[in-house]
């Protein structure tokens, strides 16, 4: 899937109140950055 160090990053773009808002960022950068591949 992705490893722990890129998990943290995505978390540190991605800190909501809420943990679906955080989730949805989440997989919204994964969706762009696995199309950038």
């Amino acid at each position: 899937w992705y490893d722990v160090d890129e998990f943290f990053s995505l978390l540190d773009e991605c800190v909501f109140p809420g943990i679906e808002s955080t989730q949805s960022c989440i997989s919204s950068l994964l969706r762009r950055r696995n199309l950038e591949l």
